[in-house]
């Protein structure tokens, strides 16, 4: 069986391009390339992020459009775990999706989880222009220059590691966040109840309804 996926791979992408990409590696290459097919069916690499559910999810009313939203999560699951995956091991290889997982880390003070989704993001990007250029991927620094494996590594440990005090922050944050008590959500019946005790002034036909008592005086 894995002969036979093995052999069905090399036949859609004879140059193993997916696997050029940092962090798509044996498994990971062969289950993005099955997943993409024709990348010329997607008009740009942004509709192929946003195919994965990648992309975050667009918040539009009125005249506003918020950003930041959370990811939308459409598409297929295990392409979109196999890319986060992915991305967490592309980070410690490629010097421009280190920094990318270090500014959401460090600058916008998102936890590890989040961080990883971003990259994995931009990992989907990089593997729509892959494989639509037909050009395997070469790991750059921020500035463009292409650099091996080994000097990737060395700028990546002297520029954009993130500090293990930053990633204990991080994680006390989330936990602090997620040990607030939810808002009480009223059901049905419960609204009903409450719009019964509320109180309100009586109506001016409600009080002409109300009968008068005349007081008599008493005889002496």
């Amino acid at each position: 069986m894995p002969g036979e996926r093995e052999a069905c791979y090399r036949w859609v992408d004879p140059m193993q391009l997916a696997r050029s990409l940092p962090g798509l590696a044996e498994v990971g290459g062969p289950a993005m390339t099955a997943v993409i097919g024709d990348a010329a069916r997607f008009p740009s690499a942004a509709h192929f992020k946003s195919y994965l559910g990648l992309a975050p999810r667009a918040s539009e009313t009125g005249d506003t459009d918020r950003k930041g939203q959370p990811m939308s999560k459409a598409g297929s699951r295990l392409a979109r775990v196999t890319l986060i995956r992915a991305a967490d091991w592309a980070r410690k290889q490629d010097p421009q999706l280190a920094r990318v997982y270090h500014q959401q880390m460090v600058e916008r003070g998102a936890e590890h989880l989040k961080a990883s989704c971003v990259v994995a993001g931009r990992l989907a990007e990089r593997l729509w222009t892959v494989m639509r250029r037909r050009m395997p991927y070469v790991i750059c620094d921020v500035d463009g220059t292409p650099v091996t494996p080994q000097q990737a590594k060395q700028v990546i440990a002297e520029q954009w590691t993130v500090t293990e005090e930053t990633r204990r922050r991080r994680r006390s944050n989330k936990k602090s966040r997620a040990g607030k008590a939810p808002q009480q959500v009223l059901t049905g019946h419960d609204r009903k109840d409450a719009r019964s005790v509320r109180t309100r002034r009586p109506s001016p036909h409600e009080s002409s309804a109300t009968p008068s008592r005349t007081v008599k005086p008493t005889r002496t």
